[in-house]
């Protein structure tokens, strides 16, 4: 054996390890292995290897075997394969624990080679203290209390450096085409695991009180050989980059929570340390789910995998009350749903019990909003009753002017089946809690509930009803930070079933089918003075570059209503059907009114110069069918 690893061979060797150098360090300089983990602030380079060791060194064999080799050569003896072994053997497993090494001479297609296998097998469970870190602290999270993470993980990896023994006795056939390097699989798992904790987060939608959640966070990364064979000659080794000798899959860092307990804000200057309530809405959330992705891009130009970039989606549902406004009040059911990932996902999370399905569809990639059935009192003289929807959003605005594109901050409020009072009341307190007049047993059956026909009514209420109200009020700004851009656009679309004056006996006035529409703009740019906007061709509401998405917030409700947005320029637009009736007469009819630009050619010459009117305003009053 002694003469078997001649100084000829040993050659073989030394060139085969440095030429993986190179490679062991493009390992060591993979982001995904250097990234800190949410939660424990720690990598996976620090998890598995021995301080200052990383993944990579297990390929940065070269000064190991060469001090070998220069040891044995000062002492006047040979190199033996078990020495070699033992000096393989004993580099690796300082720098990491549970490597195994197996050498042997065996046949591969016929040809006999000289192989040192290596393979690693390794599970690891260790407990480690809560450290969020700096990517869950960039995304609003704070550590309420200490708290220790379940730690679990596997490495596995197996390989071979190989001596070609027939390329080796040829003298025809170069070192580096008789040496060769086996990768079958290098992977990394990891999961963590915690329960009990109590944290806190705060964007610029919401603030959240989290306790008792329950974590599950995976991540992991896997590198073999491109190569088929899973197999790389040195002359390959050397002349090849490393993102094209290896595949590289990593997987994303995703974090789930479930929730106990929650107590959720939306609005501004809450602060219970003080303590200050803020104003706003306040939600005690009962399942609430939360996801954590952090993305690992490539660089378009290079291939190389950068750091990761962090985004959340959650959705809570709970009850809800209004906090810190006088003068009116809101309860009901709430449900909190917001969407920073850019993306439609759809996940579900274990919670002990009924899982939680988080769930965004296309359209609602950035999405933040909060959903509300129940009730609003405004000083005790106007009442609303329905489920309401308040949705914020970054989209894309082409305004069709020979300028850029740009983005802007979409926000929605919007209604459906709202029943609604003004005046002295209530006049409908919803008994059963089914967001409709219940009649009772002596109803008449003629299509209209009087007072004395539903123990819902009140019949000592003075005011106006009204009732089957569908309403979507949009307002779009430019996301400019200088503050210098001062245009606003917003639109409003809103039908209302019946309205009636309730509680004088002397006179009756009723409405059906109302509809009101406006679009209007206002502000400038230093420029550009704001036009309404074309909400047919404007939005990108799905960031994919293409405009003329519509815009219809009525199509979330758990029954949809048709509430796109159709305006193309300016409006104001208010028709519907009236009924008046006194002591002595009755009259009905419908009225249309409306305003909207026009260009009025005066000249009757087919163009617009100087004497005509270039947008005019127009305003038309229409009424038919009036009879008394």
């Amino acid at each position: 054996m002694a003469r078997f690893l001649s100084f000829d061979f040993q050659d073989y060797f030394l060139q085969l390890l440095s030429g993986l150098e190179p490679f062991g360090d493009s390992i060591n300089g993979l982001v995904p292995l250097n990234q800190n983990i949410p939660l424990i602030n720690t990598s996976i380079n620090e998890l598995i290897m021995v301080d200052p060791h990383r993944l990579g060194d297990i390929l940065k064999l070269h000064g190991a075997v060469s001090a070998y080799f220069g040891d044995v050569a000062a002492g006047g003896g040979f190199p033996t394969l078990d020495g070699l072994f033992a000096a393989l053997l004993n580099d690796l497993q300082a720098k990491m624990a549970g490597l195994d090494l197996l050498a042997a001479v065996r046949e591969t297609g016929g040809n006999p080679e000289l192989r040192i296998d290596f393979a690693i097998e390794r599970a690891f469970e260790l407990e480690m203290d809560l450290d969020l870190g700096a990517a869950l602290e960039s995304i609003g999270f704070s550590a309420a209390a200490s708290a220790r993470i379940d730690v679990s993980g596997n490495i596995s990896a197996d390989g071979a450096l190989v001596l070609d023994l027939n390329g080796v006795f040829d003298a025809g056939t170069a070192i580096d085409d008789a040496v060769f390097f086996e990768l079958n699989r290098l992977n990394v798992d990891l999961t963590l695991n915690v329960t009990d904790i109590d944290l806190g987060l705060e964007s610029d939608f919401i603030e959240a009180a989290i306790s008792d959640a329950g974590i599950y966070l995976s991540g992991g990364v896997d590198l073999t050989l491109a190569d088929a064979d899973k197999r790389v000659s040195l002359a390959a080794l050397t002349a090849t980059s490393f993102n094209d000798l290896f595949d590289i899959d990593v997987d994303d860092i995703v974090m789930k929570m479930a929730v106990d307990s929650l107590e959720v804000f939306a609005g501004v200057g809450r602060d219970m340390s003080i303590p200050r309530e803020g104003k706003g809405i306040l939600v005690t959330a009962e399942d609430f789910a939360m996801v954590v992705y952090g993305e690992f891009p490539e660089d378009a130009g290079t291939g190389d995998i950068l750091p990761p970039v962090w985004r959340y989606a959650l959705t809570g549902q709970g009850s809800g009350a209004l906090v810190g406004i006088d003068e009116v009040t809101l309860s009901g059911v709430m449900t909190v749903r917001v969407n920073e990932t850019g993306r439609a996902l759809a996940e579900t999370v274990e919670t002990g019990g009924d899982p939680i399905d988080v769930v965004f569809a296309a359209g609602e990639e950035n999405l933040q909003r909060l959903e509300i059935s129940g009730e609003i009192t405004v000083a005790d003289f106007f009442f609303l009753n329905g489920d309401f929807i308040y949705e914020k959003r970054t989209v894309n605005v082409d305004l069709s002017d020979g300028n850029p594109a740009f983005e802007a901050e979409l926000m929605t409020v919007s209604g459906a089946d709202i029943k609604g009072f003004a005046g002295s009341g209530p006049y409908f307190t919803d008994l059963d809690g089914d967001g409709q007049v219940t009649p009772t047993a002596g109803e008449n059956g003629d299509g209209v509930i009087e007072t004395h026909e539903s123990d819902e009514l009140s019949a000592s209420a003075v005011g106006l009803w009204f009732e089957g109200i569908d309403f979507a009020l949009a307002m779009l700004k430019e996301t400019d930070a200088s503050g210098a851009d001062l245009r606003s656009w917003m639109g409003l679309k809103a039908r209302a079933g019946t309205a009636a004056l309730v509680g004088i006996p002397v006179v009756t006035v009723t409405t059906s089918n109302l509809l009101v529409e406006i679009n209007e703009a206002s502000g400038a740019n230093g420029v550009l003075t704001a036009s309404p906007l074309n909400w047919t061709s404007a939005l990108d509401l799905n960031d994919d570059t293409v405009f003329g998405d519509t815009l219809d917030p009525g199509q979330y409700f758990d029954i949809p209503v048709d509430l796109a947005f159709d305006f193309t320029g300016p409006f104001m637009h208010v028709e519907g059907d009236i009924t008046l009736d006194f002591e002595f007469i009755s009259l009905s009819g419908h009225f249309d009114f409306s305003t909207r630009t026009v260009d009025v050619d005066l000249g009757g010459d087919g163009s617009l110069d100087g004497g005509d009117l270039d947008d005019a305003t127009l305003t038309t009053l229409a009424l038919s069918g009036v009879a008394g």
